[in-house]
């Protein structure tokens, strides 16, 4: 094995399409003829991974790591066993922390190489300087690394490689066993637009999309093996100009697809010049069943600060022509604690929620999420700039912020205080993701019980009323809320020593056969 490719645990056992490493083993192994290994932890844990890792290692000339921030944690980890077991074998670390962050993620001690950019190019000249027994990091775009005097080199960036196919092989089978259900392809990469607070923003060059018919070449492809009934398209920027989307709208008809599909647009292209009402109708025939769209704030002020690209009329165009076209459903994100929000900007972005949340029943809503501080923009150039917060200096400190218990929903790090946030406006910017989700239930909130929908009930009655109302003060409400969500009966009644005991009378197991006893159960499922 040439490269063991490691992604982190995300939770996601069934559907889990790890890009960022499998898009660097498909062009490593279809492109440069390289034994890649993927290994992705989320499939049966962190813990088990952590006792399967050390025998793949063994077998691997390379060690690659592909993770987020709140991967440190698992980095750190792997990194470690990695170096006491096999401290000879070269470990690079890639992915968005690793564009984020190099020079940081380079002084690690058991990190010996980071690949920032597009990491294909670089890793595979690494490979061949490994295979040839002599790694000259200076000679190789696309790496950082630290000296043995402490002194860190970043050498010259790697030019974006041409489009390529993603070998699905490389999965685990219990992934691609979903496929028939669920499968993810890339049509493009890169954004042209600049959005101050966007972890893409720093890293991407210009977009880059593969031509329209080489795309549904692959399409067929996919179709002919796995019969996908959805395809996600996952790029920032599926709908890159009017007559692709004509193309691919075309091409699909001309095909007889069945399949359902899902993207990513901007709210700026609805009107007469882009996506007309007529383009809607002509996307809902072809499959479309999901269009993704930041609209972030409610606010144009905001909106015009963040380089967003597009008004609040923008967003009320888009939401309105959906809304007649209930087979597309609006999957919109928005963001709160941006340093420039004052608490009338936090309200207009509610007083926005709100008015979707009335003129369509299509939609599902992200967020609002809590701003998150990534380097690289002038938006984190501001905030260093301006106030008095720093982002974690090391790996051992980005693990600390993740290990701790506090910071509940740490992949958002929603319990992080930002001292640019008013303080009357905190409480709102850390729950507000959960107060839209609590007045959205039919939208937001996938299965969950009959009693606790019975519970939650009068929260999501006071939940709609704070939207109406605009009031967004003692939100002691969301908690409560919030501990109804979290509770299992059923993780109650295993450590019930009354219950536990119950369960060894013979009685008690012939009552819960009967259908009273099953009844009485459905109540709680």
């Amino acid at each position: 094995m040439d490269i063991l490719l490691i992604n982190p645990d995300h939770k996601n056992r069934k559907n889990n399409t790890p890009w960022g490493v499998l898009a660097l083993g498909s062009y490593l192994r279809k492109v440069e003829g390289v034994d890649v290994h993927l290994f992705d932890a989320s499939i049966e844990g962190a813990d088990a991974a952590y006792q399967t890792l050390p025998d793949l290692m063994a077998q691997a000339r390379v060690i690659g790591i592909g993770a987020f921030s709140s991967d440190a944690p698992f980095i750190k980890r792997v990194a470690d066993m990695a170096k006491q077991l096999f401290p000879d074998k070269p470990l690079i670390l890639g992915g968005p922390h690793a564009n984020l962050y190099p020079e940081q993620s380079a002084c690690y001690k058991n990190i010996d190489y980071v690949a920032y950019g597009d990491g294909e190019a670089t890793t595979a000249a690494l490979l061949k300087a490994a295979a040839a027994g002599s790694i000259d990091p200076a000679k190789i775009p696309g790496l950082c690394y630290q000296q043995a005097d402490g002194t860190v080199v970043r050498t010259p960036p790697q030019p974006i490689e041409p489009f390529f196919d993603i070998d699905y092989d490389l999965l685990d089978p219990r992934v691609r066993h979903y496929f028939g259900k669920y499968i993810q392809v890339l049509a493009g990469r890169g954004c042209p637009f600049r959005c101050t607070f966007c972890y893409v923003s720093p890293s991407a060059k210009s977009w880059q999309g593969r031509s329209i018919e080489s795309l549904f070449e692959q399409l067929d492809a996919l179709i002919a093996q796995y019969d996908s009934k959805v395809v996600y398209f996952r790029d920032e920027l599926f709908f890159h100009d009017k007559q692709r989307i004509r193309d691919f709208i075309r091409l699909y008809r001309e095909r007889n697809y069945h399949f359902k599909w899902r993207a990513s647009c901007r709210a700026s292209d609805f009107g007469d010049n882009f996506i007309t009402q007529e383009m809607v109708q002509d996307l809902a025939e072809v499959g479309c069943s999901c269009l993704k769209m930041g609209f972030e704030s409610g606010s144009d002020t905001i909106l015009k600060a963040i380089k967003k690209g597009i008004k609040v009329k923008n967003i009320q165009t888009a939401v309105t022509m959906l809304a007649k076209q209930p087979e597309i459903q609006i999957n919109c994100s928005f963001i709160m604690g941006f340093p420039q929000e004052t608490p009338a900007d936090y309200r207009a972005t509610m007083q926005l929620i709100n008015w979707i949340r009335k003129q369509a029943t299509n939609f599902y809503m992200v967020g609002p999420q809590y701003y998150r501080v990534y380097p690289g923009g002038a938006l984190y150039e501001e905030v260093i700039s301006q106030f008095d917060y720093q982002i974690p200096p090391t790996l051992d400190a980005w693990s600390e912020r993740y290990l701790d218990p506090g910071n509940k929903d740490a992949f958002t790090d929603q319990s992080v205080d930002y001292p640019w946030v008013p303080v009357e406006m905190r409480p709102l910017a850390q729950q507000a993701s959960f107060l839209v989700a609590l007045a959205c239930m039919e939208q937001q909130i996938g299965y969950m019980s009959r009693y606790k929908k019975r519970l939650l009930a009068p929260f999501v009655a006071l939940a709609r009323l704070r939207l109406n109302m605009g009031w967004y003060g003692y939100l002691v409400d969301l908690k409560m809320a919030r501990g109804v969500v979290d509770f299992s009966i059923w993780a109650w009644a295993d450590r019930s020593p009354l219950l536990n005991g119950l369960k060894k009378r013979a009685w008690f197991n012939a009552l819960r056969q009967t259908p009273l006893y099953r009844k009485f159960s459905a109540l709680f499922t």
